[in-house]
């Protein structure tokens, strides 16, 4: 399905963003810092998802469906360098937050509001989240990346 190259990129640069997110060095479009995140946890590859996410980029979506457990990218390409697609899906999704906005008031919860207009890196730095599975699929002269986070059942 993926290159393992491709996997590693996914991986690595969702754990750079996350690590970046739990440290509080991320700036957000007020000008303000986003808010620590401590319990942050790191995220694990996992094949199952994987599989969902190549379903997922096999149907060949024009536009993002925009669901609650799945990250979607188009990108013009040959679809020969996964690297770079990946590379390209991340930056656009982390790039969000420099545009939108999260509500930092003292006190009020980190909530994924949709007028917010983050949903995509919200669910790259869900905090609970500590898996995730990708799929990148060529689709005429376009191709479809997917990828769905996770969260482990087990109280570990």
């Amino acid at each position: 399905m993926n290159t393992n190259i491709a996997r590693k990129a996914f991986l690595d640069l969702h754990n750079e963003h996350r690590a970046a997110t739990a440290k509080g060095e991320v700036l957000i479009k007020n000008g303000k810092y986003a808010r620590k995140c401590p319990m942050m946890k790191k995220l694990n590859y996992d094949c199952d998802l994987e599989k969902a996410a190549y379903a997922t980029a096999q149907q060949c979506k024009p536009a993002d469906p925009n669901t609650n457990n799945e990250n979607w990218f188009t990108t013009k390409t040959t679809g020969t360098n996964k690297k770079a697609a990946a590379e390209k899906a991340v930056a656009s999704w982390y790039e969000e937050i420099s545009n939108g906005s999260m509500q930092q008031e003292e006190g009020s919860q980190n909530l994924l509001m949709p007028d917010l207009h983050v949903t995509h890196f919200a669910r790259m730095v869900w905090s609970t989240n500590d898996r995730m599975g990708c799929a990148i699929h060529k689709c005429n002269k376009w191709c479809g990346l997917s990828v769905w986070p996770g969260e482990s059942m087990s109280q570990d």
